[in-house]
């Protein structure tokens, strides 16, 4: 199980990628392979890839 603050790091990194590429969450999702609600699930904190 992955602690809170390294979920809320994970949330600010993958965020902060996104936004340093002037992608979308669309885009993101598109290039990962998943939706853009799951996107905004990790960015939000709410919800973390599975590895």
């Amino acid at each position: 199980m992955i602690k809170e603050a390294a979920k809320i790091k994970l949330a600010e990194q993958i965020r902060n990628v996104r936004k340093n590429e002037n992608l979308s969450q669309e885009q993101v999702g598109q290039k990962m392979n998943v939706t853009r609600q799951a996107i905004y699930k990790w960015e939000s904190g709410k919800g973390y890839p599975d590895i």
